[in-house]
């Protein structure tokens, strides 16, 4: 049932109701005019009543009657109420069906708007979006390659550096006193690690951190640093510090001071090193031992102590001269080259040669080049031996047997050798009146070393031809000496090494000299 059919029927109930107690009334007041009439009848003393004036009482029928029309009045109303009832219901599920209708159309018609949208959407994002998605797909690609291209770069670099580093950090460990790396990438990364040592506090360096410093500062020649680095090391880790790591920083401290000319500290301390660690089995420290045993003899013959610096070679032959291994090898051969050096000193030349033949016989068949490097300077020596001793062509003979043994290395400590020898040998030449063999000597060391950027060989390649100039000079070539001077200055007279500048200066007297010979005062004057 609607709205206003439930408000019709509200509306009639309550007429009805006011129907029901109209009657409910009427029939009280009928029963009370007949009481009233019985009591009138019966004798009542007379009371006086005020006169009042009241409105006319119906009788029943005529009231019973109204009533009855009322009521016939209040059905035709009901049922004309009932009657607009139903065409308000109707109306409004008119109305509803209209709505209904009406919301369902424009819902369709949306719908169908809607598709119409999407299918044209979906048409143009199918023709004009295929392209697009190939494109951004095959940019996405080239991204994504070049993405792990820079990350496979990146971890190579990060690879590397941790290698480097790595690297670094055990030859670090690994590097016996008085030794540095060669490696160029190394010695940066060295640096590298002393830099951020220096970063940090003291308290909180490692030992790798000191040893990173006391290299770096190698590296550099900064003695004073070296010196300073190595005793914190001790210092700092004086309770915990192992003992290849005390002997290192022992070893480079002694080292530095004897680089800053403190020798007898340095000789001092190589003592220490030699009491603490002698009587150890480790075969590391043995070589260290055996090579503070060699600084500490070569710091004697500097300061002159030539008999205690013999002591101290000796010593190196008794403790490790039967050892196979090639560390310890190396450092008896330099013991002997260092032996016969101060032998010559003590003017004790038979007995230097002696001990240089001692170091040809025991090694002189050995290849490896950290002992083919003694037997070289022990024949240099040999042969410097003999020329003082007047037996100039033994001399000869031995400078012969380096050219021979070393001439086709290609070791720059030995190629200097080489060269040496063979500057030596036109100086015996010379010495022999033999000029014209000293000048084709000359000559071939020029052409063997005449393009080395070598500083060695740079040095004897001067010294070469600051020998020819002197021979020519005294075969009367005084022109092609001029020649050999001059050669010698466009060569070197750039070079910042003093040895090379001493050679430069040389050349320049001599051409003065020449000039002066010949009567050529203003030239003279000019050169010097």
């Amino acid at each position: 049932m609607t709205m206003p059919a439930v408000f019709a029927v509200a509306i009639v109930h309550d007429r009805v109701m006011k129907i029901a107690i109209l009657m409910i009334v009427s029939c009280a007041l009928l029963s009370c005019a007949d009481a009233g009439a019985v009591t009138a009848q019966s004798p009542q003393t007379p009371v006086a009543v005020p006169i009042v004036s009241a409105p006319p009482v119906p009788t029943p029928a005529v009231e019973h009657k109204r009533l009855l029309e009322e009521l016939a009045a209040l059905r035709q109303k009901n049922e004309a109420l009932a009657l607009e009832s139903k065409f308000a219901d109707l109306r409004v599920e008119l109305i509803d069906n209209q709505t209904n209708w009406f919301e369902i159309v424009t819902s369709s018609m949306i719908g169908l708007f809607g598709v119409l949208i999407t299918v044209i959407v979906i048409f143009f994002a199918l023709r004009f979006g295929k392209a697009a998605v190939a494109e951004a797909r095959e940019e996405l690609r080239k991204d994504r390659e070049d993405i792990v291209q820079l990350l496979a770069d990146a971890k190579a670099s990060v690879a590397e550096i941790q290698t480097h580093r790595e690297t670094a950090k055990q030859l670090i460990g690994d590097l016996k006193p008085g030794e540095v790396p060669t490696d160029p990438k190394v010695q940066a990364d060295l640096r590298e690690i002393a830099d951020a040592a220096l970063a940090k506090p003291r308290r909180d360096r490692s030992i790798d951190d000191y040893r990173a410093l006391v290299m770096a500062a190698f590296l550099d020649k900064d003695w004073s640093a070296m010196e300073r680095r190595s005793s914190a090391m001790i210092y700092m880790f004086e309770d915990d510090i192992d003992e290849e790591s005390l002997c290192f920083a022992l070893f480079n401290r002694a080292y530095a001071l004897g680089e800053l000319d403190q020798r007898a500290e340095a000789i001092a301390i190589y003592g220490e090193i030699v009491s603490r660690f002698s009587s150890s089995e480790h075969h590391d420290l043995q070589t260290q031992v055996a090579m503070a045993l060699l600084n500490q003899g070569y710091e004697l013959g500097a300061l002159n102590r030539r008999a205690e610096a013999l002591v101290i070679y000796d010593d190196i032959m008794t403790r490790f001269g039967k050892s196979h291994h090639p560390e310890l090898q190396e450092r008896v051969a330099k013991a002997l080259v260092n032996k016969g050096i101060e032998l010559a000193a003590l003017n004790r030349r038979a007995e230097a040669i002696t001990v240089c033949d001692d170091v040809v016989t025991h090694f002189g068949g050995n290849k490896r080049p950290e002992l083919q490097e003694p037997v070289a300077r022990a024949l240099i020596n040999k042969g410097l031996e003999l020329g003082a001793l007047d037996r100039k062509v033994d001399a000869i003979t031995t400078y012969d047997d380096i050219v021979k043994r070393f001439g086709g290395s290609e070791n720059p400590d030995l190629q200097t050798h080489v060269a040496k020898a063979l500057v030596c040998k036109g100086v015996v030449l010379g010495a022999l009146d033999r000029g014209t063999d000293a000048l084709v000597t000359y000559d071939d060391v020029v052409a063997r070393f005449g393009d080395s950027e070598h500083h060695g060989l740079q040095q004897q390649v001067a010294k070469a031809l600051v020998c020819k100039g002197c021979d020519l000079g005294a075969l009367d070539q005084g022109a092609e000496a001029l020649i050999a001077y001059n050669d010698v200055v466009m060569r070197f007279a750039g070079s910042a090494c003093p040895d090379l500048q001493k050679q430069v200066a040389n050349a320049l007297f001599n051409t003065a000299c020449i000039h002066a010979l010949d009567a050529n005062v203003a030239d003279s004057i000019e050169t010097l």
